[in-house]
């Protein structure tokens, strides 16, 4: 019974939140508190702008917003350029923590499975058309 009420008064006081300086040290917190916010805001914007560029790379999404009808190899290979790009802004994007790195890491890993997709279906065209000639 004492271990539960200690973990119960643990879990209040853990609610609670710290009492601030208000010197030098307090502004200081607080600035470094509200930079943190910033970083994590941008990290998360960033983060998202990768994902849907990434799904402006599908060919799904480059055959629907092209005007001009395009061959299918010149699809694949818009479709790789964009990814490529989408790679490179990931591995450009500042971190701090270990979890930033995942997170970035699994939008490369995503970047590489659909150039890998993309390689499938130039290898399937290509089978395809070679039957056709």
């Amino acid at each position: 019974m004492r271990g539960e009420i200690d973990v119960t008064r643990a879990r209040s006081r853990a609610a609670e939140p710290p009492a601030i300086d208000t010197g030098d040290h307090g502004r200081e917190i607080v600035a470094a508190l509200q930079r943190r916010k910033e970083f994590e805001e941008n990290f998360t914007r960033t983060l998202r702008d990768l994902r849907k560029e990434l799904e402006m790379s599908s060919l799904k999404s480059i055959s629907a917003k092209n005007q001009l009808p395009i061959g299918v190899r010149s699809m694949i290979q818009l479709s790789n350029e964009r990814i490529e790009k989408v790679m490179e802004e990931a591995s450009q994007v500042p971190v701090e923590e270990r979890l930033h790195i995942e997170a970035l890491r699994l939008v490369i890993e995503n970047s590489k499975l659909r150039k890998t997709l993309n390689d499938y279906a130039e290898g399937i065209l290509h089978n395809t058309l070679a039957k056709v000639e």
